[in-house]
């Protein structure tokens, strides 16, 4: 897999906030403002399946890839050729929390995707963790 998008950030928030928001993939629409939708097919687990729908995109299947309860959670999205993987990561910092977001791309397509989506997925990562950092650091 190669890396085509990153941001980093912190928060006053627990790592243990942000996985659970995570890990609740059907209510991803009410902090993920550049998705339509996400659902799973079945209770989150490694392996389990869904659709989501970016703002203008086609829904697309995906699957949980890694999940480190309370810390980190990645689900590939299937593309025609290539397999596009988010991954969100929370780490402890002092009182909160630094958080890690990368998109990844492979498959025999992954290079055409990566020069045609890297930049939308850049800017959906960072939208989506600002707006779920400003709607966790509300809460507390």
């Amino acid at each position: 897999m190669i890396e085509i998008a990153r941001t980093e950030g912190r928060s006053s928030a627990p790592p243990e906030a942000f996985y659970r928001r995570w890990a609740d993939i059907d209510t991803h629409h009410e902090w993920a403002v550049t998705m339509e939708y996400a659902r799973l097919d079945e209770p989150f687990a490694l392996g389990a399946t869904g659709w989501l729908k970016a703002k203008g995109g086609d829904p697309a299947p995906f699957t949980v890839t890694e999940i480190i309860d309370g810390r980190v959670f990645a689900d590939d999205t299937a593309l025609d050729g290539a397999t596009l993987r988010i991954r969100h990561e929370a780490q402890p910092d002092g009182d909160g929390s630094r958080l890690i977001i990368t998109g990844l791309i492979d498959g025999p397509r992954r290079d055409e995707y990566a020069t045609a989506i890297a930049d939308d997925v850049q800017q959906s990562i960072e939208t989506n963790l600002a707006s779920l950092t400003a709607h966790l650091e509300k809460q507390a």
